[in-house]
């Protein structure tokens, strides 16, 4: 009796087990179920023409991991692709694989593709890639950018020419396209042209001025936090090429569509210009000058006092004509900082150290610019 209760409960540990969590059986044959051993359950059990009957999976158990579908990407469908360098329809654990996962898979795929030094094929991939595969999808703007990107390393060699930088700029627009408010598909954009601009000869570089100017004022608007380089770039763009009138129109849509506040990084490169020879720039420098003062006038109106007192006639006037408009609403303010710059030049300066600069001044006005009434007034 003690024997067969052995026999028993040894037969209802096996049966247990079996039920429990089946082990896949990879060889098959009689060696899996042979005699002694207890059967496998349904679901692992084959019909006879080798398929596994319906309806017999348990609650709770997974099938086996799916296939990647051989047209991963439209690179696997040209040969060669994503789908023979993963190995094709290789089987792929974790779920699904939806576009998303494709689409990255690719991008990476791409990627090291130009790390290994493919770069032709590369450029060429992931332009098909960009236009058709990720087209209206989140890769779009990530894939005309990195495009943008590789099309400008491949030449960095040559000379800059206006092909290549039209080729550049056709896969960054596509990228701000795909995405309007990425700060770094527009900063790209306004770096190329900025390049352009710097690169080519004047003849050729003008067509580049306004896209630069236009993509600056974009990314400013979008990174207010890197703001700073770009606003830099901007204005060396604007001082000189100030006097075309598309650039000036450009410049005045720009400063609509950014916050006032951000001119302040740049408060002494603006007035520096204030007495630009330039019409165009002057009136521009000026308008805006007035706007920044208006929401912001403890920012500018230091450096504006210090101006109105400089010996240069037309920076003097410029700058008492912006205090003008200051004045109108913080009177009080003005006052305040005219009466504190008098204070600390009065006290800094020595009455000799004035008397030499205004002889320096005299004898310029006189020597140089043939200016006898100032002369005297200086």
């Amino acid at each position: 009796s003690a024997a067969a209760a052995a026999a028993a409960a040894a037969s209802a540990h096996v049966v247990h087990a079996d039920s429990a969590s089946p082990p896949p059986s990879r060889g098959g044959g009689a060696g899996a179920c042979g005699s002694g051993r207890a059967s496998p359950p349904a679901y692992l059990r084959a019909s006879s023409d080798g398929t596994l009957p319906t309806g017999t999976l348990p609650v709770g158990t997974l099938p086996g991991p799916p296939r990647l579908p051989p047209s991963i990407d439209g690179l696997s469908r040209a040969g060669g692709g994503l789908g023979g360098g993963l190995g094709g329809d290789r089987a792929y654990a974790g779920g699904t694989v939806d576009g998303a996962q494709r689409h990255a898979g690719t991008y990476g795929y791409l990627k090291q593709m130009w790390a290994d030094g493919s770069r032709e094929e590369a450029i060429a991939r992931l332009a098909t890639f960009a236009r058709y595969e990720a087209a209206g999808t989140a890769f779009a703007a990530k894939a005309w950018r990195r495009l943008g990107g590789w099309q400008r390393a491949v030449g960095e060699d040559q000379p800059f020419s206006v092909e290549r930088a039209a080729t550049v700029l056709a896969s960054l627009g596509n990228a701000t396209d795909a995405s309007p408010h990425s700060y770094k598909a527009w900063h790209a954009w306004a770096m190329v042209s900025f390049e352009a601009v710097q690169q080519l000869p004047p003849s050729d570089a003008a067509e580049f001025v306004v896209p630069a100017v236009r993509g600056f004022f974009r990314s400013i608007a979008l990174g207010r936090e890197a703001a700073l380089q770009d606003l830099l770039r901007l204005l060396t763009l604007w001082f000189t090429h100030g006097h075309r009138a598309d650039v000036e129109a450009a410049v005045q849509a720009g400063c609509d569509d950014i916050s006032a506040d951000l001119w302040l990084l740049v408060t002494p490169q603006i007035i520096a210009r204030i007495h630009a020879p330039n019409p165009f720039v002057r009136r521009s420098v000026n308008r805006l000058l007035a706007e920044v003062a208006r929401t912001h006038p403890q920012g500018l109106i230091y450096p504006l006092t210090v101006a109105s007192k400089s010996l240069l006639l037309p920076r003097r006037t410029a700058a008492l004509r912006v205090l003008t408009e200051v004045r109108k609403a913080n009177d009080t303010l003005v006052e305040q900082a005219a009466l504190v710059s008098t204070e600390l030049i009065r006290c800094s300066i020595l009455w000799h150290e004035v008397w030499h600069a205004a002889l320096e001044e005299a004898s310029r006005l006189y020597f140089q610019a043939s200016d006898v009434d100032g002369m005297l007034a200086a």
